[in-house]
């Protein structure tokens, strides 16, 4: 097994509950997610913005990802997320 390592999920954001967090949105094509995160997890780029995460695993076979977000998701109380790579 591979040591995890860091990677950037594009997420739309809006202001959270507290000055130093952002309210995150993800949308993955089949569903869609929130949560809030600490403002130092998210990266803009020009117009965009970026979810830190750390990547666990990555199935070839599958073309997917397993990663592990900064804190639980609302909707199902998870931090892990299986994206496309």
């Amino acid at each position: 097994m591979n040591a995890p390592k860091i990677g950037w999920i594009p997420v739309q954001i809006s202001p959270g509950a507290l000055s130093s967090e952002w309210a995150i949105a993800i949308h993955t094509g089949d569903k869609d997610l929130s949560l809030f995160a600490d403002k130092s997890q998210v990266m803009q780029v020009g117009d965009a913005h970026q979810l830190r995460v750390t990547i666990m695993a990555i199935d070839e076979g599958n073309h997917t990802q397993t990663v592990l977000l900064p804190s639980e998701c609302f909707e199902n109380g998870s931090r892990w997320l299986i994206l496309p790579v």
